[in-house]
């Protein structure tokens, strides 16, 4: 009888064993693993290596548990059946269960929170029953090859599928962990993004394109380059609803005064363009620049090579960009802005405790006070905020200054 209870359970131990393995190998973080290995963790480097070999150790740990699940059922079935005076019924319900509990369900429930920490005490363990498993395994393996080449079958052997939904977790680990830092999860979870980023989602607006008429001066032109640092300028006919193209910089150097012949072709795509398939037209047409279309065939926006590229790294710093990080403090205290500075980093860095709203800019802190768009030049008084427009458009204000004076 003790027999057959220590029999039983050492089957129904190693089933939670194997089956607390196999979770572990296939949810381990590599990362992480990879970490221990070079802080010289015990029995990391070992660990590394099974994941790294999972395909094996998968088959090696089944055969396993395939073993010690006979092991259990049949001396637990001798004792039920010799001892206990169970029918056939009830042991098939006890085992069974016992066996879907302790052996299945709990291990794997268990150790799925934490599959690494496990995974070095399996990597050392499963060394003692791998020199009997090991040729089984092998075996299998190659019975499953045949098997696959009999079916015509191009499928690798116990190939592991593994969901975007467990990749994301793992990198969420990981940066739980310390493995990451918040630079490196940010462009991993933007690489993520990327396939579901559409144009619309990234564009220049339309108010915000700098655009001339096809009409203008080359020496107009130059001034625009100069003002706006862009490298490119689109041109249109008529009105912005009319895009006829664009003029890069260096096609300006060549001497020419007529900005016609100069004019290059610009693409138009919808808004629910994939910036993936944006990025690949832009690769093999040698562009970087297009415009973004709406239902309606009305443009929306403009978009760059930059504007992609930057989805994953995030933004790029020039000496051109207008931007939270150009604000300037001149000596007598005054700053000076794009229009597109956050309210909530101006009264931050600066204690501004300029009021918030239905907005996010400063442009917009000034729009939801004024009835117009103001020009160029003009100075405006708000509360105790004295604001001098230095550059704007009939539809936006680009640059500004900002005076706070003294409350009374």
């Amino acid at each position: 009888m003790i027999t057959d209870i220590i029999l039983a359970g050492l089957g129904l131990i190693l089933s939670a064993f194997f089956s607390g393995s196999e979770i572990a190998v296939i949810t381990a973080h590599p990362l992480q693993l990879q970490k221990w290995v070079s802080e010289k963790r015990t029995f990391s480097l070992s660990a590394l290596n099974m994941y790294s070999e999972r395909q094996h150790y998968l088959t090696m740990i089944l055969v396993g548990n395939t073993l010690a699940n006979v092991l259990t059922t049949t001396f637990a079935t001798l004792f039920l059946t010799k001892y206990i005076g169970f029918n056939w019924w009830q042991v098939i319900l006890v085992i069974s269960g016992t066996i879907l509990l302790f052996g299945e369900v709990l291990p794997k429930s268990l150790i799925r929170h934490r599959p690494n920490s496990y995974l070095l005490f399996a990597s050392a363990a499963i060394k003692i029953p791998g020199i009997i498993l090991h040729p089984f395994a092998k075996l299998f393996e190659k019975m499953i090859s045949g098997l696959l080449k009999l079916f015509k079958s191009d499928a690798e052997p116990m190939n592991i599928i593994i969901r975007r939904e467990e990749i994301e977790q793992s990198i969420f680990d990981s940066y739980e962990q310390g493995v990451l830092n918040e630079e490196k999860r940010k462009y991993i979870d933007n690489v993520f993004d990327f396939s579901e980023t559409t144009a619309a989602e990234i564009i220049t607006p339309r108010t915000d394109i700098v655009a001339l008429s096809e009409d203008t001066t080359v020496a107009k032109l130059k001034k625009v380059f100069v003002q706006s640092g862009f490298s490119k300028i689109i041109i249109y006919r008529d009105n912005i609803d009319h895009i006829i193209g664009y003029i890069s910089l260096r096609d300006i150097l060549n001497g020419r005064k007529d900005i016609r012949s100069i004019i290059r072709p610009i693409k138009f795509y919808p808004e629910s363009k994939s910036i993936i398939e944006l990025l690949k037209e832009f690769q093999d047409t040698k562009t970087s620049i297009a415009i973004i279309v709406d239902e309606f065939g009305v443009s929306s926006g403009l978009i760059t090579m930059e504007d992609i590229v930057e989805e994953i790294f995030g933004e790029f710093d020039d000496e051109f960009d207008e931007s939270i990080q150009d604000v300037k403090r001149h000596p007598n205290g005054e700053l000076s802005m794009s229009g597109r500075t956050e309210i909530d980093y101006l009264n931050d860095e600066y204690q501004l405790n300029l009021p918030e709203g239905e907005y996010e800019t400063i442009a917009g802190f000034l729009l939801d006070h004024l009835d117009h768009f103001p020009s160029s030049g003009e100075i405006l008084l708000i509360k105790q905020w004295e604001f001098t427009i230095l550059r704007s458009t009939p539809k936006s204000i680009d640059y500004l200054k900002l005076k706070q004076l003294p409350t009374s």
